[in-house]
């Protein structure tokens, strides 16, 4: 991941608002779920020098959050807001108000909206809206700037290491099946599954050891199958592989979606399903 992004922070005088903006050099899907899934949000939002604890939250619409983070000699400072809407993966609107001033009322309403941009890359502009103008000149010279920067880098550590992970479940699920296709079957379950799992094809006995024994006893039936990978996904330890298989060269072949679950570096479960393709059908966008 690139270190040549930057957070770019925007305030024209006399107006009640902050524009902050930066890129990622990560897929949008994946930036937005940095910021609805708490195992990843406690991970990057706030410097570094703080610990952050999450006491409320519910990433929805109309959903609260509250968070408070304490410094090395334990003073806590703490946040709080709602969900005014979720609109996964372009939008978050919501409020946020610090509960360290001694008058209430002084909430902010951020819109945060995620980009697509060309190479798989994501811009990320939030727009946060004061109370008045003199609220906001008052975020700006607290030191607002420090935070959201050293926020920003940490997120941007956080997706590389996510990206990798993520590159690497898509490759393994891809390299399993072309593996099983080219008949090396014992290996591919040597290098991707823990044989322990369980797999979910109604056609065969419980385990892996029966679905491994089924796999080459078809690429004896079929030695001479092909497989077209169409669309690989990745979410959490789920990776997705949507292919075309034809069983024999010349025919119109099956649509096929493979479903792993991950341990790690290991496929503990597993879902098969699939469709014919058919020669003639109404439908012009077609099967893939």
């Amino acid at each position: 991941m690139t270190k040549n992004n930057q957070t770019k922070i925007t305030a024209k005088p006399d107006i009640q608002e902050i524009l902050t903006t930066r890129e990622f050099d990560a897929p949008r899907d994946l930036v937005f779920k940095a910021f609805t899934d708490p195992k990843l949000l406690i991970q990057w939002l706030g410097p570094r020098i703080l610990t952050m604890t999450l006491e409320t939250f519910e990433p929805r619409s109309g959903g609260s959050w509250r968070y408070i983070y304490a410094d090395q000699h334990g003073t806590e400072y703490a946040f709080h807001g709602s969900y005014n809407e979720i609109s996964a993966p372009e939008r978050i609107i919501q409020t946020f108000e610090f509960e360290g001033f001694l008058e209430k009322g002084h909430t902010i309403l951020e819109t945060t909206r995620f980009e697509v941009l060309p190479g798989d890359r994501t811009k990320l502009s939030i727009q946060s809206v004061f109370q008045s103008v003199s609220d906001r000149d008052g975020m700006l010279q607290s030191g607002m700037d420090r935070g959201v920067n050293d926020s920003h880098e940490r997120l941007e550590e956080l997706l590389e290491k996510g990206l990798a992970k993520h590159s690497d479940r898509k490759q393994a699920a891809v390299q399993f099946l072309q593996l099983v296709v080219a008949g090396r079957i014992e290996k591919a379950y040597q290098k991707y599954v823990d044989m322990g799992g369980k797999h979910h094809n109604p056609f065969f006995p419980a385990g892996f050891t029966a679905l491994q024994k089924a796999m080459i006893e078809n690429h004896v039936q079929f030695p001479n199958k092909l497989l077209t990978v169409k669309h690989v996904f990745d979410d959490d330890d789920l990776g997705a592989v949507h292919s075309h298989i034809m069983l024999r060269p010349g025919e119109t072949g099956i649509s096929a979606v493979h479903l792993f679950r991950f341990h790690g570096d290991k496929i503990v479960e597993m879902w098969d399903c699939g469709q014919p393709v058919p020669a003639d059908s109404p439908n012009k966008d077609g099967v893939f």
